[in-house]
């Protein structure tokens, strides 16, 4: 798969910035993201000086019966970096497990607040036991997708159903402490400071 944006890597900010792209809903490989990154840093000197962008990728390990684990890949988070959707009202899909290194903090940068960038993980888990029962498998499923489905926009968190496409719930962020939503994302959902 063929990336639907330019990246940029903001050496300054520590942003991985995605420009370019057409449409309302754009998709891409969270492995096409991390394989962009091992590509530039061969040849951008630049790049290979600041801390990983990535820090680990694990997959391909054979499970037996025909399976093998699916690819995870660990943003670094911790030393800063963020992934920055286009600045534009769109839908962003990134299929494939993308984790935080550090989970406390958030893997998005979100540029500014009159802008409705919807982003949608579509993360894959492959559940290997024996005594798996089907209702196992359901609550698990209701596990990842309540954890994959959630999507924001100015001021809201919004809960989608992944197998309709329905918003299921919806929570209006307040600003608690008067300083305006945070940004960087580190403090919750990142907006710019000064959104109603």
């Amino acid at each position: 798969m063929t990336l639907p944006f330019t990246i940029t890597y903001n050496k300054t900010d520590l942003r991985v910035e995605m420009s370019g792209s057409t449409g309302d809903v754009i998709s891409a490989d969270v492995a096409e993201l991390y394989s962009h990154w091992k590509g530039a840093m061969t040849t951008d000197a630049g790049l290979m000086s600041l801390p990983p962008v990535w820090l680990a990728s694990v997959g391909g390990q054979d499970l037996g019966g025909g399976t093998a684990l699916d690819g995870y890949f660990f943003l670094n988070n911790e030393d800063g970096w963020t992934l920055a959707p286009e600045d534009r009202d769109h839908e962003l899909r990134i299929n494939g497990n993308l984790y935080a290194a550090d989970p406390g903090e958030s893997v998005w940068y979100y540029p500014t607040a009159d802008v409705a960038t919807s982003v949608i993980l579509t993360s894959r888990a492959i559940v290997v036991n024996s005594s798996v029962t089907s209702a196992d498998i359901e609550a698990l499923s209701q596990l990842i997708r309540a954890n994959r489905d959630l999507i924001s926009v100015p001021g809201k968190m919004l809960v989608r159903d992944f197998d309709d496409d329905e918003i299921i719930d919806t929570y209006v962020l307040t600003d608690t402490n008067g300083d305006g939503f945070d940004p960087t994302g580190k403090f919750g959902v990142g907006r710019s400071r000064g959104e109603a």
